[in-house]
């Protein structure tokens, strides 16, 4: 079971969030070692170990890929759906701007616009659900002084909206932003959740995967 969002799917761009089982049989998904960091590199220059929490690909029909379990998955796209990154962004990567380096990066690729780049968010834990401690906020303050998080309840953190006022910064158009507003904390039905599930999570985690067009 895997969740598709319109925007990329109008694109003929295949992708999927959310995947608690393997990836369709066709298809070979290439992932990194995440650590919570701002790395993006290109899929074909990081062997399995390498660490990275962004991945982006022109090889025509190379699909790459991001692990979460509350984490933010981050699938962005050329118009043309040629070039395509998956980004792994927990408060750490968010905060220190993983999103905007791989909008860098894929309008240096692709030689598009900021203003045609596609973008979605995947399922991740809500602002209802994400605490963080103080140290957290005032780091995102000091960083962003124009996001509020205005509608987050107190001590907690609201990563999609943080990602997308940094998408907005960066150039792409609201119309171009996608987002599956889905808690992976409030669904147990749907997703793992490492926040939820705590000792019993065994280091379960989902897949989420885009491809570039052949």
């Amino acid at each position: 079971m895997y969740l598709r969002h319109p925007l990329l799917s109008s694109m003929g761009v295949r992708h999927g969030f959310g995947l608690l089982s393997p990836p369709p049989m066709d298809m070979k998904v290439l992932t990194s070692r995440q650590v919570h960091g701002v790395q993006v590199l290109e899929a074909k220059n990081v062997p399995a170990k390498v660490p990275a929490d962004g991945l982006w690909t022109r090889a025509p029909g190379e699909a790459i890929g991001v692990w979460t379990a509350d984490c933010l998955p981050v699938l962005l796209s050329s118009p043309d759906g040629r070039v395509v990154s998956a980004i792994h962004a927990g408060w750490r990567g968010a905060v220190r701007g993983i999103v905007p380096v791989a909008v860098r990066t894929l309008l240096t690729e692709s030689g598009f616009p900021a203003s045609l780049i596609r973008a979605v968010l995947g399922p991740s834990a809500g602002r209802c659900c994400y605490q963080v401690g103080g140290e957290v906020w005032e780091e995102v303050q000091s960083l962003y002084p124009g996001f509020s998080g205005r509608h987050s309840p107190p001590g907690h953190l609201d990563i999609p909206g943080l990602v997308l006022y940094q998408l907005r910064a960066a150039g792409l158009r609201i119309e171009h932003i996608g987002t599956l507003e889905l808690c992976t904390i409030c669904h147990p039905e749907l997703f793992h959740s490492h926040r939820r599930q705590k000792e019993s999570r065994e280091g379960r985690s989902m897949l989420n995967w885009i491809q570039t067009v052949s």
